[in-house]
């Protein structure tokens, strides 16, 4: 975490860590494919919601004890620290963003919608953006169009590299082979670079974490602007 103080407004960035080729309990989390079911929500990743700090007995209640002796997690942890800095007279227009590459980007946006479920309405309003980088899919269609409603509520911007959190690993994938067709020779990928995206196919996620792909993606993608929401009062 740290603050970009030449940006107006001044923003903190929030960067969570990839997995480490070295880290047994990074690519364990990776593997969980357990599911966190919420009603009207829709189907997240266990193992990414347990990084950040879904309890085994009472899933992911507003508080937590965090007290001396307690051990930390990353989602209270860093909510804490965010809202410590922002309560501060001198950051009262400060803003800040989420950030990560592959589990750091999944973490990224499941953080955000772990605020979403606690209702932290004060901290989303601080909230310039979300960018991630190589994120795996994190949820179902509905999480994804639960979301991206969110996102548009309280006028978040976002991007990822893979699109949207339920995007297609056959859709990434297929695009490396036709994006010199679409976009232009450029764009033209090598015999091996290809190899590797056939080999994609079988291994879900694996071409995804190509340099190239970011590269083009930060060529030519866009950063989704949502519209606020204009009257939420009841009639």
């Amino acid at each position: 975490m740290f603050n970009d103080t030449t940006s107006n407004p001044d923003l903190i960035m929030v960067a969570l860590r990839g997995t480490e080729p070295f880290d047994a309990d990074k690519w364990q989390t990776d593997v969980d494919f357990s599911w966190f079911d919420l009603h009207d929500v829709g189907k997240i990743h266990g193992g990414f919601m347990k990084a950040l700090g879904l309890q085994k007995k009472t899933g992911g209640p507003k508080e937590i004890d965090m007290g001396l002796g307690q051990p930390s997690f990353a989602y209270y942890t860093i909510r804490q620290k965010l809202k410590d800095i922002l309560m501060d007279k001198k950051y009262e227009k400060t803003k800040f963003i989420v950030t990560g590459h592959s589990l750091g980007g999944a973490l990224a946006i499941l953080f955000v919608a772990v605020l979403v479920l606690h209702e932290e309405a004060w901290l989303l309003e601080r909230l310039d953006g979300v960018y991630t980088f190589g994120q795996p899919r994190v949820g179902d269609e509905q999480f994804g169009e639960f979301m991206k409603e969110k996102l548009r509520v309280y006028n978040v911007k976002y991007l990822s590299t893979l699109g949207l959190v339920y995007t297609s690993p056959a859709a990434i994938k297929a695009r490396g082979f036709i994006i010199p067709y679409v976009k232009g020779t450029v764009y033209k990928e090598g015999w091996l670079l290809r190899l590797l995206r056939l080999i994609g196919f079988a291994i879900p996620g694996f071409s995804a974490q190509f340099p190239q792909d970011y590269v083009n993606s930060t060529r030519l993608g866009y950063v989704q602007e949502l519209e606020p929401e204009l009257d939420c009062k009841d009639d």
